[in-house]
């Protein structure tokens, strides 16, 4: 690991040494490292709902408490609907008084933005193998120092590799993703919002109402020869 991270150095060092001082444009560079939650049963969107009225309220509570409306799509898709469900229970089980009409009350809107990435997607995880280093012994491979001294040998090891894998969700990135804003306002201004990005399994797509572009049938065509008397 010692001789990667010098290595690593030196080859950082020379990249430094030959980049231009003066560019027409920035320079592309990467975020540091994050994780983004992967949707992936309708319990998550529960959690997901529960934790943005937590934040909602923590606003609301800098202004006078009135009552909220929610206001629900028109052609809600299932996440929409699930959606504005819990936050009306999350609310209702805060104390807060939720309207069945807008008169007199703070209008809780809900915005859902689906977005659609490239399908090959930069693939970035975890990537630690179990490696048999005798009789029965196992070894976390390609890990940190610090996690190794922290991690049993033996069975343990098999335990740490679980552990440390388990927070990842499985299978690629997906392409699929939504951007979740959760605003509460009067007709003068808003009074509390909170917006959070998702990542969505591609094979649930329809339930946030990405409706993909079916294929267009083969058209079937006929071919006539026609013959005549020379």
């Amino acid at each position: 690991m010692a001789l990667k991270t010098a290595i690593a150095l030196a080859a950082g060092i020379l990249l430094a040494g030959c980049a231009a001082r003066y560019t027409p444009t920035p320079l592309a560079a990467n975020f540091p490292t994050t994780k983004q939650a992967k949707l992936q049963a309708a319990y998550h969107w529960g959690v997901i709902a529960d934790n943005i009225e937590k934040r909602v309220v923590a606003e609301l509570k800098k202004s006078p408490s009135r009552p909220v409306y929610i206001n629900e799509a028109k052609d809600p898709n299932p996440f929409q609907r699930a959606l504005a469900a819990q936050l009306t229970t999350s609310l209702v089980n805060d104390g807060y008084v939720v309207s069945r009409t807008p008169a007199g009350s703070l209008k809780v809107d809900m915005d859902v933005q689906a977005v659609t990435f490239a399908v090959n997607r930069p693939q970035y995880r975890y990537h630690g193998e179990l490696a048999a280093i005798g009789a029965g012994v196992w070894l976390l491979s390609a890990v940190e120092a610090p996690v190794l001294f922290n991690v049993a040998a033996g069975a343990g090891a098999v335990d740490g590799h679980n552990w440390i894998n388990a927070q990842f969700a499985p299978g690629d990135t997906p392409k699929t993703e939504i951007i979740v804003t959760v605003s509460v306002s009067d007709q003068y201004r808003y009074l509390a919002r909170n917006t959070s990005a998702y990542y969505v399994a591609d094979s649930d797509r329809f339930l946030y109402g990405i409706v993909d572009p079916q294929p267009e049938e083969p058209k079937l065509t006929r071919t006539f020869q026609v013959r005549g008397d020379l």
